[in-house]
Order: C-alpha cells, then structure tokens, then sequence
C-alpha cells in the first residue's frame, strides 16, 4: 500500500501525546503558549497522515466512488460518560473542580464501540485532564481581564487627549470587549 499507513499514524499519535504532556507540566505562560502552537501543528500533522493513511487503505480495497466521507464533515462526535459519586470527589479533591460528566471526543466512533472495555481509571483520567484544561483556561482568562484592565488604566492615566477619547468612544461600543467575558 502506498502513502502513510496505521502506524505513521500512531507515531504522530506518540508525538502528540508526548507534547500535550509537557503542556501539562509547565507552568510558564510563554512556554505554554510555544508548547500549544506545536501541538496545534501536530494535530493538524495527525490528522492530514490520518486522512493521507484513509486514503491509501481505501484505494487498496477499491475506493469509494461517490461515497461522502462522514469523518470530514458535521460536528465532531463527543461520548459523555457520567462520573460515580467517587469519580466526581477524586476530581474535586485534586482540581477544585465539580464535575458531572466527562465529554470524550469520539471522531471515529471507537470510543463508543470501546466503551464497554473502558476502566475507571481512564475515565477518571479523562475527567482530570478537563478539570485540569478548565482550570488552565480560568486561569488564562483572569490574566487576560487583568491585563486588559492594567492597559485601559494605563490609557485612561495618558497624557494624550486623543487615546482617552479613544478609549471613551471604544467603551461607548457595546461590543467592546465583549469576547472577554464568555
């Protein structure tokens, strides 16, 4: 078969895993943000040998003339799976965060197909990783209001009339700043 196969495919897989690991155990905003742009174009790596190997499988059986391929397009499917009362207190207990559920992606389906198989321990895992993703972003939010806050005082203090008058119109506009607050 030509072109990447299943395990080019998990290689990439490997590499991805790996990055958002070490995404997991930094702390430093600047290298956060590195980090996250090359996870960003790992994934988007994965997923052109994903559909590179898609292809090269479907042209060794014959191909799919006239088929639409539902990977590509819609919604990602996602398995939520509803956490134990133990589950939701180990999640609590180690991020600070009151969860329900877990929301799984599932682009393939194999999660759902596996689920049967599937441990508590991973699904505690999953649960802990969004907790831990949930925190990163609140984090990240409240350093971008405060920043935002620091640079509108800063201007408001000006000695420039113009950017105060700027500003003034600026906050005049209901839809300033209005992404920070979602």
């Amino acid at each position: 078969m030509a072109g990447p196969g299943v395990e080019d495919v998990k290689e990439e897989q490997k590499a991805l895993q790996l990055m958002i690991e070490e995404l997991n155990k930094t702390s430093d905003p600047e290298q956060f943000n590195q980090i996250l742009a090359m996870i960003e174009a790992q994934a988007a790596k994965l997923k052109a040998t994903a559909v590179a190997a898609g292809d090269a499988i479907v042209a060794s059986v014959g191909g799919t003339e006239g088929l639409a391929s539902p990977l590509l397009e819609g919604p990602r499917p996602k398995v939520e799976v509803l956490l134990t009362p133990e589950q939701r207190q180990k999640v609590f207990d180690e991020t600070g965060v009151n969860m329900e559920s877990v929301l799984i992606k599932d682009d393939t389906g194999a999660r759902t197909s596996t689920m049967r198989q599937t441990t508590p321990p991973e699904i505690e895992f999953q649960a802990i990783e969004q907790a831990h993703e949930f925190n990163r972003m609140v984090e990240a939010q409240k350093t971008i209001s405060q920043d935002v806050a620091d640079a509108m005082a800063g201007l408001e203090d000006s000695d420039d009339p113009r950017l105060v008058e700027a500003l003034e119109r600026a906050k005049a506009d209901p839809n300033f700043l209005a992404g920070l607050n979602k």
